[in-house]
């Protein structure tokens, strides 16, 4: 039975079909049904089958889609564009009513400056997005920010015993972020974990080594004396 299928099979070998010159036969698809290796007239090789060639359903490679594509796309018309600037009112799909412009928030890629949602539900979207794409605001800020991870940020408090890297103290309880992560300003390396008081005069000083230098000796006392600092 399947050396009779075989002779019957048509040879389409040498056949051109459309911008499809038919080169080889190559493996049936899943339905047992011969495909061919055809050679397109730009030049590339794609596979199809044989009523497909017949019919004319495949032409070539998708260089004559893509040609045609470009051409439709030069012949559209361009159509008006409506002016935003003075526009007084926008729809929120979460509200479910017209809101006033002043509701929303910018937006410079939208077609009209504002964004999609009015300010209350904007925040909550994008707040609901980070954690469903990072697992919580925390993670997100950490590697936005700083380039690491949650767990990572956990293990630096542990090897710092949840201690301030500089004052080796708890931070006060009674602070909404009680711990800030210290970077090089220069290379944006993670140096440590400080709580908010070193953090803030690490920050007054300009993370400048002579500066802090001047003050250790300024509070060391009897041998200070007035310098100026070097030029910069």
């Amino acid at each position: 039975m399947a050396e009779k299928r075989a002779h019957n099979l048509a040879n389409l070998v040498g056949l051109k079909f459309n911008r499809l010159l038919v080169i080889k036969r190559t493996r049936n698809d899943k339905h047992r049904k011969a495909r061919w290796i055809c050679k397109c007239d730009c030049g590339n090789e794609t596979t199809a089958g044989t009523t497909e060639l017949r019919k004319g359903s495949v032409s070539s490679c998708g260089c004559l889609r893509r040609e045609q594509a470009a051409i439709n796309a030069r012949n559209r018309k361009p159509k008006p564009k409506r002016d935003w600037t003075n526009r007084q009112t926008k729809y929120c799909p979460q509200c479910k009513k017209e809101l006033s412009a002043e509701e929303f928030g910018k937006n410079k890629s939208a077609y009209d400056g504002l964004q999609a949602y009015c300010k209350k539900h904007h925040y909550e979207i994008v707040k609901e997005n980070r954690v469903k794409n990072w697992g919580s605001l925390k993670e997100y800020r950490l590697r936005y920010r700083h380039g690491i991870s949650m767990e990572q940020y956990e293990q630096m408090l542990e090897e710092q015993k949840h201690l301030c890297a500089i004052c080796q103290k708890y931070p006060a309880k009674n602070l909404k972020n009680p711990w800030h992560v210290d970077h090089d300003h220069a290379t944006g390396k993670v140096r440590g974990i400080l709580c908010h008081s070193c953090n803030t005069a690490l920050g007054n000083f300009n993370d400048d080594p002579e500066i802090l230098q001047r003050a250790l000796d300024y509070l060391q006392g009897e041998n200070w004396t007035w310098k100026p600092i070097r030029n910069s």
